[in-house]
């Protein structure tokens, strides 16, 4: 019921201003997050990789 009614004024006012500070800010040259180049990521996941956590446990 609650994902069938609709945004009431301030929910639409909230969203706008969210979206409106987001491009300002890539716009002002503020860096974005790419999550697919986190070097971090990607370190913890070859780690789980050689310590074998995606294996099937059967």
């Amino acid at each position: 019921m609650i994902a069938q009614m609709p945004n009431d004024g301030k929910e639409n006012f909230k969203s706008f201003m969210n979206d409106m500070e987001r491009q300002q800010y890539i716009m002002s040259g503020g860096v974005t997050f790419i999550p697919i180049l986190n070097p971090f990521a990607w370190a913890a996941f070859i780690e789980a990789w050689k310590n074998g956590d995606f294996k099937r446990k059967d």
